[in-house]
This record gives C-alpha cells, sequence and structure tokens, in this order.
C-alpha cells in the first residue's frame, strides 16, 4: 500500500483544506459516538481514501466534487448488530456533512465477512488504497488475501451494471420534454461513471486491471485490445473525475456523446463477458443461454446462497417473485438454471439488451418478453422498475426528482 499524502489529484489547497477539514470531523464524531470495543477500523475509501479525489469549481469555489465514503468494520457477528452501528455514525455525521457541505456516505461490514468473503472489487481497492481514521491501522493492509488475480468475477459484472446503469437512467431522462442544467449536471456524472465502470471491466478482461484510477488511465490509453473510440472516451472521462469541468462534456453534445458511447461501450461488455463466461461471444443473440451460470459458484455452498437460489426456484415455478417468467428458446437445463437465479443475477442478464438496445434474436425477444414491456421506452422503464426494486433501494426518490415517471413506485 502507498502512503496517502493529498486527498485529491488535482485540486489545490483550499480544496485539500476543505476534504482535511471534514475528515476530521469524521473521526472527531466517530470517536464521541462509538465504542471503540466495537469496531476494529474506520477507514476513509474511494476516491479520496486512495488520495485519487475529484474537484469542481462552483461560484468561483474550488472545493470537493464526490461524497466522502467512509466504512466501519466492526467487531459484530450478527449483520443487525453492525447495521445499528452504521446507522448510529451515519446520523451522527449529518451535522459535520451539513457544516463542511460535502456528502458522507457510510458503510459497515465485520472483520468477520472481510476475513471470509470472496475477492471483491470493493475490498481489492479498499486495501491498497485508503486511509485509517481510527482504530487498527495494520487491519486492512494485512488483508492479503485480496488481490487483483482473486478479483470475483461476478462481483465485476455486477459494478458494470450497477455502473452501466447510470447510462439506462440518461436514457430515461432524455425521454422526457424538459433538460434543466442540474439535470445535465446529473448526466454528465452518470456518463462519466458508466464509461468508467465499463472501461475498468474492460481492463480485467484484458488482465490488466489496477486499483488506482491514474494507473487505470495510463493503462487504457496504452493497452493493445483497447477499442480506440474507449481511449478517448475513458480518457475525457478520467479527466472529469480529477476536475469536474463542463467542457469536457459540453450540454450540446450530451444526448450525441450518449447515443455514440452505446456502441463502444457494448463492443466492450461483450469483450468482459467473453471473458468472464469463458466462451467467446460473437454477438448477444444467444448471450442468455451462454451467459447462465455453468459451474457451482464458490458462495453457492454457503446455506444463506443456497437459501437464496432455493427460493428463486420456488416462487419461478410458482410464477411469483421479481423476473419470474422463464423466457422462451432455453434448452430444459438453462431453464433450470434460470429458476435458480436470484432476481438480481437476472437483471444484470438483461441489463445488456436494455443498455446497448441489443435487436439481436432470441435475446431481444427473451428480454422484452420478462420485463414485459415492447417500445424502448417501455422497456428501459420496466428495467429501472426492476432494477429499484433489486439493485437500489434509494433510486425511486432519485427517479422521482430527476422526473422519471415510474409506476410501481413501492413509496
Amino acid at each position: 500500500m502507498r502512503e496517502v499524502g493529498r486527498y485529491t489529484v488535482l485540486g489545490g489547497p483550499e480544496a485539500e483544506a476543505r476534504v482535511a477539514a471534514a475528515v476530521e470531523a469524521i473521526r472527531t464524531t466517530a470517536r464521541s459516538v462509538l465504542d471503540p470495543r466495537a469496531f476494529r477500523a474506520l477507514v476513509l475509501i474511494g476516491g479520496y481514501g486512495r488520495g485519487e479525489g475529484g474537484v469542481e469549481v462552483r461560484d468561483g469555489v474550488e472545493g470537493p466534487h464526490n461524497n466522502l465514503d467512509v466504512l466501519l468494520i466492526t467487531r459484530q457477528v450478527r449483520r443487525s448488530g453492525t447495521e445499528a452501528l452504521r446507522r448510529r455514525l451515519s446520523e451522527a455525521l449529518q451535522d459535520a456533512s451539513r457544516r463542511h457541505a460535502i456528502g458522507i456516505d457510510v458503510g459497515a461490514v465485520s472483520e468477520w465477512v472481510l476475513r471470509t468473503d470472496v475477492c471483491r472489487v470493493m475490498w481489492y481497492e479498499m486495501r491498497f488504497g485508503h486511509r485509517t481514521l481510527l482504530g487498527d491501522d495494520t487491519f486492512v493492509p494485512g488483508l492479503t488475501r485480496f488481490t487483483v488475480d482473486r478479483l470475483h468475477p461476478p462481483d465485476l459484472r455486477d459494478l458494470m451494471v450497477n455502473r452501466g446503469t447510470l447510462l439506462v437512467i440518461n436514457d430515461a431522462m432524455m425521454d422526457l420534454q424538459e433538460f434543466p442544467e442540474e439535470s445535465r449536471r446529473t448526466f454528465r456524472r452518470h456518463l462519466v461513471k458508466g464509461v468508467i465502470g465499463i472501461g475498468d471491466g474492460l481492463l480485467w478482461a484484458l488482465g490488466a486491471y489496477h486499483w488506482s484510477y491514474q494507473e487505470k488511465r495510463r493503462r487504457v490509453r496504452t493497452l493493445p485490445g483497447v477499442p480506440e473510440p474507449l481511449r478517448d472516451l475513458y480518457d475525457r472521462a478520467m479527466a472529469y473525475r480529477f476536475r469536474a469541468d463542463p467542457a469536457l462534456f459540453p450540454s450540446e453534445d450530451l444526448a450525441q456523446v450518449q447515443r455514440e458511447v452505446r456502441e463502444v461501450l457494448a463492443e466492450s461488455h461483450r469483450l468482459f463477458e467473453s471473458r468472464r463466461i469463458g466462451d467467446p461471444l460473437a454477438g448477444f443473440g444467444n448471450y442468455l443461454a451462454r451467459a447462465l451460470p455453468r459451474e457451482v459458484d464458490p458462495a453457492f455452498v454457503h446455506p444463506r446462497e443456497a437459501a437464496r437460489r432455493g427460493l428463486a426456484l420456488a416462487r419461478t415455478l410458482g410464477g411469483r417473485g421479481e423476473l419470474h417468467p422463464i423466457p422462451d428458446g432455453l434448452r430444459p437445463g438453462d431453464r433450470l438454471r434460470w429458476a435458480l437465479c436470484p432476481p438480481r443475477e437476472r437483471l444484470a442478464l438483461l441489463f445488456p439488451a436494455v443498455a446497448w438496445e441489443v435487436r439481436e434474436e432470441p435475446y431481444a425477444s427473451q428480454v422484452r418478453q420478462v420485463l414485459q414491456a415492447s417500445g424502448e421506452v417501455d422497456l428501459r422503464r420496466a428495467y429501472l422498475r426492476s432494477f429499484g426494486r433489486l439493485g437500489d433501494p434509494n433510486f425511486f426518490p432519485v427517479a422521482r426528482r430527476l422526473g422519471i415517471p415510474l409506476e410501481e413506485d413501492p413509496a
């Protein structure tokens, strides 16, 4: 792990001081509300944790562009105990967030999970890029099994789907008649995260993934196998991530850029999935059958995971649950594999058709059947409703704020 001296890549003294003050407030608040015996460490992660945070200038003042991400590593055994500590810290930090005018996102995980979990992207990047604010500063660096060669492919896929769904939200925003400036800022942010997320997946597919944003940017610039259009897109997205300059993605070009990135990112996603499933994909026509899990995931042997899959099977056979229709055209073995997939995995299998507007058959028809939608607008909204229920519980309030009409909002 490298020593982190700065919080940002391009921020000046004022931006650095604002982040430092907010970090100190987090440390002071956590010390006052948490029993030190209840947690192992409190760490700053994400861009600012690895010294690669972004900045922006608003009203002539330079400040942080992104939220601060902190992770509380608890000594709890029960998940409810960890969640209770997370809520306590998150609520206590609301005042610091307001005073320093910066969002603070609080996550929590038990040390037992970190000692037993698969190598997720988040854990790998945390190990090499973080700052310990309280507690044992040797714990996170000591998680030596979190290495790039052990990254869990399904976790990478889920990360790409979450980031890529931001582009689906952009498409849904473009379906609206009004597109105010605040929506354009959100659009740029989504575009940048989506491009970087899909580009990161391609880096993994090419055996070149890295925890550092700056190093990933360098590798995309020079690595053979990266489609040329992606090099420019990824480089501009990284430039925006380090300093959010709207000139990198002008307002008048946003719709055109969104259309152009679809083809580029679809190709990168295809290359990623070819490596993940170990079967080269020439296109997405037969994607559903080929991408369904054919080997037992190591996590499947865990009783909780086995229960999730058993519940998915029971609900599918009973015609209930999210995304329960079994797509037409699947062979008997593939039909069973679909029925065993928990709904979030099914959503990931539907994602390419919606995000990249795939029209290849039978995949396109299968996705429309599962989502029970026909036209592109209906398909997007049906997908986003499922995403809100399965992928991001905070999505429906965001959709309302953006003016995206989604029926069946649980609120």
